[in-house]
């Protein structure tokens, strides 16, 4: 991005410091720059005067992502996802924030929730690493079946009858 631009938002939000929509703007801008520390700081700064703002937690989701900060990153995810259901692109940041923080289970059911949502948009990373997994999973998912419905047809003792 022009860094031009990223000098006029700057200059702007010194006359304007509590524009929120404007320091948007500016940490978007910073974000295309890779300049993700200033962009980090541009949504806290949204964030102390309105700890709800969905649009900062979600810019800072995606800033923690790109500084590989996943757990950081799924803290928020998951929080917005229990208020109001993440939209399938979110879902798959999610998804891949897990898959990186080697919470393989979780990382599946959330690009499962995106597939279902949207069909068409599916992840190179995500069906490579999730693929043999998910077979894996499914393996133990039926083996754990098979032996609830063996369990089924044990007598159970009769405690009362033994004196």
């Amino acid at each position: 991005m022009n860094e031009d631009y990223v000098k006029n938002l700057r200059d702007a939000l010194n006359l304007s410091p509590d524009n929120s929509p404007l320091r948007l703007l500016l940490a978007d801008a910073l974000i295309k720059n890779s300049e993700y520390y200033e962009a980090e700081e541009e949504f806290k700064a949204i964030l102390a005067k309105d700890q709800n703002h969905a649009q900062a937690k979600l810019g800072l989701a995606k800033v923690y992502f790109a500084q590989s900060k996943f757990p950081m990153s799924i803290v928020i995810l998951e929080e917005m996802d229990e208020v109001d259901p993440l939209s399938p692109e979110n879902l798959v940041m999610l998804s891949k924030s897990l898959l990186r923080n080697n919470e393989t289970g979780k990382a599946i059911e959330y690009y499962k929730r995106s597939l279902v949502l949207n069909p068409s948009l599916t992840d190179e990373e995500l069906d490579q690493n999730l693929r043999s997994t998910s077979s894996d999973s499914s393996n133990v998912n039926e083996l754990i079946e098979s032996l609830e419905e063996g369990m089924k047809h044990l007598e159970k003792p009769l405690i009362n009858s033994i004196r």
